[in-house]
């Protein structure tokens, strides 16, 4: 018997590809436009998942809120506990996404929303249930994902969220081996730099006399076997992010050298 799931959104256009895509899959699929409609639905028939749009149309103003799919969300593990469900959410309410979670939604999926991304979720959801409470998960990249039972690594995370939403630059510090560029990567595919490159430099292993030239790139001509301009590491993550790996390994002098191209950010 093929499992029953309820797709909820207020976009008429979104709602229907994400049943014909569900349905290819092998779903049998329901619509309903708002959070209203998918309590009825609920109320006269049984779904095995719930995928919802968290920013949809308040009813009362027009205006959208991401507390419209938290309170079906909130309403839907009242009534109906044994039902999963998974949010779509934009990276502008990724915070709230994570919120969510905590109060009961099995996942989320970020817009652009990607196919297979979200038959794997909904798989992973179906197959999973309510995710365990001692258990939390952050999704990232693509296919990546942390994950933690620590209650500090739990705020660590989600404060990097909240840090992710702002241009901002981010000293990550911690022992060798501790997962600093697992959290720069978390950072990067949680901001507005997303779709940018990511690029890590490990400052300590690059030798003193190359160091200007492998971060900040040279013009032709600038200097006796200059043949051709050469991009810098800052210049190739243009609009995205550069990690700089053991920064304090760095020469003292160099140092100086990047605090106006950081302070700088452009």
């Amino acid at each position: 018997m093929r499992e029953r799931l309820l797709v909820v959104d207020d976009d008429p256009t979104l709602r229907e590809s994400l049943a014909a895509l569900l349905r290819r899959v092998g779903y049998a699929v329901h619509i309903a436009g708002d959070g209203a409609a998918a309590l009825a639905a609920l109320e006269r028939e049984h779904f095995d998942l719930v995928l919802t749009d968290l920013k949809m149309a308040d009813p009362e103003t027009g205006e959208l809120s991401e507390k419209v799919g938290h309170a079906l969300l909130v309403e839907i593990r009242r009534l109906y506990p044994g039902t999963p469900v998974v949010l779509i959410t934009g990276n502008q309410t990724i915070h709230s996404a994570v919120e969510a979670m905590k109060a009961g939604a099995s996942d989320y999926v970020t817009k652009p929303l990607r196919q297979k991304e979200i038959a794997n979720k909904v798989a992973q959801a179906l197959r999973g249930g309510m995710p365990q409470k001692d258990s939390w998960v952050m999704t990232f990249g693509r296919g990546s994902a942390i994950e933690t039972r620590s209650p500090r690594m739990r705020e660590l995370l989600e404060t990097a969220l909240r840090v992710a939403a702002r241009d901002a630059t981010v000293l990550i510090s911690g022992p060798a081996g501790s997962g600093k560029e697992i959290l720069a990567r978390h950072l990067h595919a949680h901001s507005r730099r997303a779709g940018a490159p990511f690029l890590a430099a490990a400052c300590g292993g690059i030798p003193e006399s190359l160091f200007e030239d492998e971060l900040f790139g040279h013009e032709r001509g600038a200097f006796t076997g200059a043949t051709r301009m050469r991009r810098g590491l800052f210049e190739q993550a243009a609009s995205g992010t550069i990690y700089l790996d053991s920064i304090e390994e760095t020469p003292l002098l160099l140092q100086g050298k990047l605090v106006p191209a950081i302070e700088a950010r452009d």
